[in-house]
This record gives C-alpha cells, structure tokens and sequence, in this order.
C-alpha cells in the first residue's frame, strides 16, 4: 500500500457523510477539521500529559483542569499522511493565556486510526512548555511560512538536550 499525502487546504471538512469502512483517507478527505466531532464511543487517547479513554475520561478531567488556563482559537492543520486505516497530521495548536492574554502557537505531530468512519485512536506529540515560554515572552511565535518543529526557528534560548 502506498501513502497517500492530503494537502490541508484542500481538506473539504463538510458534513458530508463519509464511506463506511476504515480508510483514514476518505476519513480525512470528509472530515477533516472536524475530525473530534466523529470519535468513535470507544476511543482511546494519548498526550504528553496522560492517556484517555472511555473508562477514565471523567478521572482524567478531574486530575487535568482542561481549559482552566488558555482559550482555544484555532488549529491550523498544516499536512496529512494517510495510509490504510491509520493517518498523520501536523499542525499548529493556537490559544490565547487567560490570565496574560498572549498568545500560544505549538507545534504538534499527531497519529489518528479510524475505526467505522470514526476517529478510534489519536496520539499527539508536542513540547507543551512552548506555550508557557512564549506566554512569558522567552519563545516567539511560529511564523506563518514555518515547518512545525517543536520549537520556533527564531527561538533564541535553548535547553540541554536529554539522550
């Protein structure tokens, strides 16, 4: 099988109903950003900061107070991967300090499965002191036109690295 690449301004994230089955392909091609409005009863989920699932969601949200100190805006989906049943996506995760109002951009690498046309798994990946860092005016922002590595190109400091 070869990987299929779906460019994510070309995503048409309508309410269209989308193929039975498990190919992440027409998964992303129908659903795209709104991929969390389709999880399947069951799904599992990994962070940096725990894993979830449907028998521990409500433990999870009372040990992790979501939402308590930044505002969503926006998810700036930047590429996707698809092969098979399973699919990758960069994107830029954007929110707002409620207690500062700055800004955060990070960058995250995230693996989805889909299971009957609903997201099943999803694992994401990032460096969530980006967000602190840049809410304390140590980190800039991403730039528009820049690859999602963890941390932004014009970043000035740095932290020894843990092999």
């Amino acid at each position: 099988m070869g990987l299929g690449c779906v460019g994510a301004l070309a995503l048409a994230a309508t309410d269209a109903a989308a193929p039975s089955g498990d190919n992440a392909a027409a998964f992303v091609a129908t659903r795209g950003t709104k991929q969390f409005d389709y999880t399947h009863p069951q799904i599992e989920e990994a962070f940096p900061f725990g894993r979830s699932n449907a028998a521990n969601d409500k433990k999870l949200e009372e040990a992790h107070a979501f939402g308590a100190l930044t505002d969503f805006v926006a998810l700036d989906h930047r590429h996707y991967i698809t092969e098979g049943n399973r699919y990758v996506v960069e994107w830029l995760y954007h929110a707002t300090w409620k207690k500062t109002g700055h800004s955060q951009v990070e960058a995250s690498l995230c693996f989805g499965q889909v299971k009957d046309q609903q997201l099943y798994r999803w694992t994401e990946y990032f460096d969530d002191t980006v967000g602190e860092l840049q809410d304390q005016g140590k980190l800039p922002l991403y730039l528009e036109s820049e690859v999602n590595y963890p941390w932004p190109k014009n970043a000035t400091i740095s932290r020894v690295y843990r092999p």
